[in-house]
């Protein structure tokens, strides 16, 4: 009886590490980047995430000579523009 379970636990582990051996791992290559096992980001999350993407930056280039506002440098499509900004409405 002993001799029985430990042949069936041999062999269920022998299986059981064999298993991954001829499971398919899934890999894409882009470039040098080589992707294993990481599924697709599905389109409506791509979509969704866009929104996010679509903001644009502004820097500070300086003062107005007269101290009445600040000069901030934006981005609109493919145009950088140079805006004049109140510090104060007094």
């Amino acid at each position: 009886m002993q001799k029985n379970v430990t042949r069936f636990f041999n062999i269920w582990l022998a299986v059981a590490l064999a298993v991954p051996l001829f499971a398919q791992v899934e890999r894409r290559e882009a470039g040098n980047l080589i992707l294993e096992n990481i599924p697709d980001i599905p389109q409506q999350v791509v979509e969704r995430m866009l929104q996010y993407q679509n903001v644009r930056s502004a820097g500070f280039t300086g003062w107005h000579p007269e101290g009445k506002g600040l000069y901030v440098v934006t981005r609109f499509g493919e145009t950088s523009q140079i805006l004049k900004n109140r510090v104060t409405f007094f």
